[in-house]
């Protein structure tokens, strides 16, 4: 080595070297290109958990719970109503109001509440499907969080398919079990108070013959009284 040539070694090379590095790995010892090779793992597992999501066919599944759901609401449904408009046209036909303003109030009723229990069969339906969809949104989100955290790729491709399969199975089980059993409840009992108060007052207004109509005194007749029997 000449005179120049260790001039160079010894004030430019290992200056160099000491504050930039040397061998291209910049001044940060690596911390840019690991850095970056973090960045492109958690991209890399991240579009990979989101295509699993999107290519799931999920849609399909939130249509199904909000139709099967929505069913299953409606069976119960029509059935509160039959037993009710079979319960209400007895009593009804039992007071002897039948054709009168009591029966066509009555069914007027009726036709009201099943179409409440038409809506809200639909809307709970509706909030079933979007409670299936949140679930998958943050079991994703929630995923590409643990990704970021260190979670890797294979096991969140793993837990991906593990928690769309419970969410599934959670919203299809909530769909099932859905009820509106109990819905004509309130006009039962309205519909009870109304008659029992009809009843009432056709009891006032008719007397049994050999009995005294209510708010008289008399309680057995007198010589000349004028009553018959």
């Amino acid at each position: 080595m000449n005179y120049l040539s260790f001039i160079k070694y010894l004030f430019v090379d290992q200056f160099t070297l000491y504050c930039f590095g040397g061998g291209g790995g910049g001044g940060d010892g690596g911390a840019a290109a690991r850095k970056a090779a973090e960045e492109a793992r958690v991209a890399a597992a991240s579009k990979k958990i989101n295509n699993i999501f999107n290519a799931a066919g999920r849609d399909v599944l939130y249509s199904k719970i909000r139709d099967d759901a929505n069913k299953k609401a409606l069976i119960d449904l029509n059935k509160e109503r039959d037993i009710t408009q079979r319960s209400i046209g007895f009593d009804i036909a039992r007071h002897g109001l039948s054709g009168g303003s009591q029966d066509i109030d009555a069914n007027r009723q009726l036709t009201d509440t099943y179409q409440q229990g038409v809506l809200k069969a639909a809307n709970m339906a509706s909030s079933m499907s979007n409670n299936a969809r949140t679930a998958d949104d943050n079991t994703k989100n929630n995923l590409i969080n643990s990704i970021r955290a260190g979670l890797d790729q294979g096991n969140a491709i793993s837990q991906a398919y593990t928690g769309m399969a419970n969410n599934a199975n959670k919203a299809t089980a909530n769909a099932q079990a859905l009820s509106l059993s109990g819905f004509f409840d309130r006009l039962n009992q309205a519909n009870q108070q109304r008659l029992y108060n009809s009843g009432l007052i056709a009891g006032q207004q008719q007397v049994v013959p050999g009995t005294i109509a209510a708010g008289t005194t008399s309680a057995t007749p007198s010589q000349g009284s004028g009553l018959k029997y």
